[in-house]
């Protein structure tokens, strides 16, 4: 019988509560909105460290992948978007720019791993796109220039022809160079039916 992992991934967590958040966003399925909250309150408990970095899981695993980062950070801005929580979208540029100390690429784009990293640690095409196509948005949300330096940093890296061209039924690229150019289209809320809900950062 192989071995059950049963520590909880902050990855997959990550992930999760994205897409639960999501589900409520466009379906109104207010008990995946709870479940979301209920999943990032419990990653925050278990693996959230000091300088917005995101332990791999709650064995105490230690901070080294892009993927933990990316994952809880789109998380956050996720968790922004369907609450109108400001705490939210500051969590979620803290981790951009740790991200950006940790595993930014001297030349272009952000490698996968900070373990032994240098000129030559791999940088990956997903994970590029999702950071910039992310960043982007805290841009857009906030104001913050360094959001869309950051953004830009990945894209160039995207921007190699060699990379451009490596898998030629990726749109991803093409998507986040429209998103670069066009500002998204934005609604001003007054006001939330969540202005009251728990806040795990406070």
């Amino acid at each position: 019988i192989p071995e059950v992992d049963k520590r909880i991934r902050t990855r997959e967590n990550g992930w999760a509560i994205e897409a639960l958040a999501t589900l409520y966003e466009f379906g109104g399925d207010y008990c995946s909105l709870l479940m979301a909250l209920k999943a990032f309150r419990r990653i925050h408990l278990l693996c959230r460290r000091e300088a917005a970095n995101w332990l791999a899981s709650d064995m105490a695993e230690s901070a080294n992948h892009l993927a933990e980062q990316l994952a809880m950070g789109r998380a956050l801005l996720q968790l922004h978007r369907v609450t109108f929580d400001q705490t939210f979208l500051e969590h979620a540029g803290k981790t951009l720019l740790a991200i950006n100390r940790r595993f930014r690429h001297p030349d272009s784009g952000f490698i996968t791993s900070a373990v032994n990293a240098s000129r030559h640690t791999p940088r990956q095409i997903d994970e590029n796109i999702s950071l910039a196509r992310f960043a982007n948005l805290v841009f857009h949300y906030t104001g913050d220039t360094r959001y869309r330096t950051l953004a830009e940093h990945a894209f160039r890296y995207l921007s190699i022809f060699e990379v451009a061209t490596s898998r030629m039924e990726e749109a991803g690229i093409l998507l986040l160079e429209q998103e670069l150019q066009v500002p998204p289209l934005t609604f001003h809320i007054e006001s939330s039916e969540l202005d009251t809900f728990n806040n795990p950062f406070m």
